[in-house]
């Protein structure tokens, strides 16, 4: 794209940061530590594989990148007029009322954790899709389910509801829903409607903490396990099962951390990541997934590779 748009940059990056107010002898022992590990030659050669630039950097430099992305990105936002939708209480992966503050423009979504924090360092990677994205494309054309023997499939915590309308798209015999908290609704209905589906694809309200899961041919659990801890997951998946009729499906799709834990850097990254900015909730392997489905009642549960990041685990009832 920089060939043609002189200037044009857009990257995304990973980084690390510490609570406001953390002493500057923790900071800069975490930041020295953090980078001893971005230097290592077997790490580098991941990163690599990933299209990811490791760049180790101080706490100011990571700070100072931090200031200049916001500042483009204002501009961007105020060139193209893009207006945010802001709900205060609500998470971007679905029912979860932390205290997350959630933005959405057309076609992306994200998260942030309440309060300031200390930039320690920033691996920095290429992030062309949102995950959101990612999930609906791989979806539709996947043999994760064969769709032509499914006639409803709900997406539990849809948020903007990307994957009912991409699978939607894809097989119209489908119906399609998204089960939410009610506030992520107007933002749900809208995208539905820019697409013409209005008739097709539902939103249907409720807190999967507190209420069961509607009925379907197939529930769809998106980035929504690892936000808890182990009996939040085991009673998600317990409801999953209850909701699905007999030899009904579910999937969940995450970055699934490898059997052994020590190869499948994304998964490791985002149980890091998970661990810092919630009060439970980590990644998991597909091993584990699938041990946690059979105890909830699943006769038969595999793991399917989506993307080089993702992996969907398939249960079965």
């Amino acid at each position: 794209m920089g060939e043609f748009v002189p200037g044009y940059e857009a990257s995304g990056f990973f980084g690390m940061g510490a609570p406001k107010g953390t002493p500057a002898e923790i900071v800069n022992k975490l930041n020295s530590e953090i980078n001893a590990g971005l230097a290592d030659r077997k790490l580098n050669e991941r990163f690599a594989d990933l299209g990811g630039v490791p760049m180790a950097m101080t706490p100011a430099e990571f700070g100072g990148l931090i200031a200049d992305e916001t500042e483009k990105w204002r501009k961007v936002i105020q060139a193209a007029k893009i207006k945010p939708e802001c709900s205060s209480t609500i998470a971007t992966r679905g029912s979860s009322r932390r205290n997350i503050r959630w933005c959405t423009s057309p076609g992306t979504r994200s998260h942030r954790i309440g309060g300031d924090c200390e930039p320690l360092a920033a691996p920095r990677t290429e992030c062309p899709l949102t995950s959101d994205s990612i999930a609906a494309r791989r979806f539709r054309g996947t043999p994760l389910e064969p769709w032509e023997r499914v006639s409803s499939v709900i997406d539990v915590g849809s948020a903007q509801s990307s994957v009912p309308v991409r699978l939607a798209l894809a097989h119209p015999h489908l119906t399609a829903s998204g089960f939410d908290l009610l506030e992520v609704a107007p933002i749900f209905s809208r995208y539905v409607a820019a697409h013409n589906l209005s008739q097709r694809v539902r939103f249907i309200p409720g807190d999967f903490c507190q209420d069961g899961l509607p009925p379907a041919d197939a529930l769809i659990m998106g980035m929504i396990l690892h936000d808890w801890d182990l009996p939040a997951k085991r009673m998600l998946l317990s409801k999953a099962y209850t909701s699905l009729p007999q030899g009904g499906t579910l999937i969940v799709r995450e970055m699934l951390i490898d059997d052994e834990r020590r190869a499948h850097l994304p998964g490791l990254l985002m149980s890091l990541n998970m661990l810092i900015e919630t009060r439970g909730g980590f990644d998991f392997s597909g091993a584990d997934c699938i041990g946690w489905m059979r105890d909830a009642g699943f006769s038969v549960a595999r793991v399917v590779p989506l993307s080089s990041a993702y992996s969907a685990v398939i249960g079965t009832k």
